[in-house]
């Protein structure tokens, strides 16, 4: 179990909003033990010149390349031989998420979450509202047993 198993093991909340704020606040404070970096190996750096190319993470050659071998062992649960820097992790994930479709070819993702912590404390007046109420003409959908 890890430390942030351990620490998430502690905390007694039901499912929902607070504990997503518990476990999102545990994850992001500093580590008592941090991981010393290690330096960049011929593996490494072939990774990183390989995604540095332009539209390296929509490129069949860069996929070709290693890449989804790399991809196929991360997502698979496989042990990294050496470790690689988070960002690097990132690009790898994006790469095969474009590759099988996931993401869309093009979508950029926000630098930072902050935007979201700002849309959540955001003015009623700026905020959006879902009307729990039909209009007469609305299409609606009926299923065997319904009235």
């Amino acid at each position: 179990m890890s430390a942030f198993e351990r620490q998430l093991a502690e905390v007694h909340i039901s499912p929902g909003p607070e504990l997503f704020d518990v476990r999102r606040a545990l994850w992001r404070a500093p580590s008592s033990n941090p991981p010393t970096p290690t330096q960049p190996n011929a593996s490494r750096i072939r990774l990183e010149n390989l995604l540095a190319l332009p539209d390296a993470l929509e490129s069949e050659e860069t996929w070709g390349a290693g890449l989804d071998r790399v991809w196929h062992g991360l997502i698979g649960g496989a042990r990294l031989k050496h470790r690689l820097p988070l960002p690097l992790v990132i690009k790898i994930l994006l790469a095969g998420w474009i590759h099988e479709g996931t993401w869309p070819k093009g979508a950029v993702a926000p630098e930072s979450d902050d935007e979201l912590d700002k849309a959540a404390v955001a003015p009623p007046e700026q905020a959006f509202l879902l009307s729990t109420t039909t209009p007469e003409n609305a299409p609606s959908v009926t299923t065997p047993g319904s009235v």
